[in-house]
């Protein structure tokens, strides 16, 4: 199948979406395929993410990570094919001082799936919760700032 011809969304394992790769992954999961860009991104938000959670922790014992896109967990490089890399959400959940809270949407519901079974063993002492459907849709936000406490 072509790139262009694919789906938007990833609705069987068989079916993976536009951004995808056209394999699965290891784990029977859809992963994304994007440009090199999403390293250094992906850098400068692991230790943004550490810095804020491990300097506020005395200060907010309540805090909260929310990713409005958060894929499916994992990528790989169009250049590097073989490199699979953790992507924005399995970072923030593997760092050393956890947030107390994450929420993850995705509008795609395969990258949800795929990321409840990735991040099921990460961050055990937090409440995590991905979010099937478009982050700007009311009944998402709603769903968001019912899971968030106030005090985060």
């Amino acid at each position: 199948m072509r790139r262009d011809a694919r789906p938007r969304n990833c609705r069987e394992k068989w079916l993976l979406c536009e951004l995808c790769s056209s394999e699965l992954h290891s784990d029977g999961h859809p992963l994304l395929e994007l440009g090199p860009w999403s390293q250094q991104k992906i850098f400068y938000l692991q230790r943004y993410a550490d810095m804020f959670s491990t300097g506020m922790k005395n200060h907010w014992p309540t805090r909260a990570y929310i990713d409005l896109f958060a894929g499916p967990g994992i990528y790989r490089v169009r250049s590097s094919p073989d490199e699979v890399n953790d992507g924005s959400s399995l970072v923030v959940l593997k760092q050393k001082t956890p947030f107390t809270h994450y929420a993850f949407v995705d509008s795609d519901e395969g990258h949800v799936k795929a990321l409840q079974a990735r991040m099921a063993n990460l961050a055990p002492g937090s409440q995590k919760k991905a979010f099937p459907g478009n982050c700007n849709d009311l009944g998402i936000v709603s769903q968001l700032l019912a899971f968030i406490p106030r005090n985060a």
